[in-house]
């Protein structure tokens, strides 16, 4: 992998990136990373009912960084999916009845 970069004398230069050893963690490390904030999120969304703009407030992040985390995780699909029954699992306990 190259990568271009600045130096002190304002000139470029195209260095080389080592990649990492065989056997180690970095892909262990993104995956784990990648888990966990789509555990955070799932969370965060079922604790605010499915509301986008509560869950966001409740992980302290703008709304629209958090529907781009949801984009990018792949958890469209599963977090409407999920918001959507959690709200009317919610409503019928309280008799009100979707």
């Amino acid at each position: 992998m190259r990568r271009t970069t600045f130096c002190r004398k304002t000139s470029l230069r195209t260095c080389q990136k080592r990649d990492p050893a065989p056997g180690v963690g970095e892909a262990k490390y993104h995956g784990a990373l990648k888990d966990l904030k789509k555990r955070l999120i799932q969370n965060a969304l079922e604790e605010a009912h499915g509301s986008i703009t509560e869950a966001a407030k409740a992980l302290g992040v703008h709304p629209n960084y958090l529907h781009r985390l949801i984009r990018n995780l792949d958890l469209k699909e599963t977090t409407i999916a999920r918001g959507a029954a959690t709200s009317d699992r919610r409503a019928r306990a309280q008799g009100l009845g979707c």
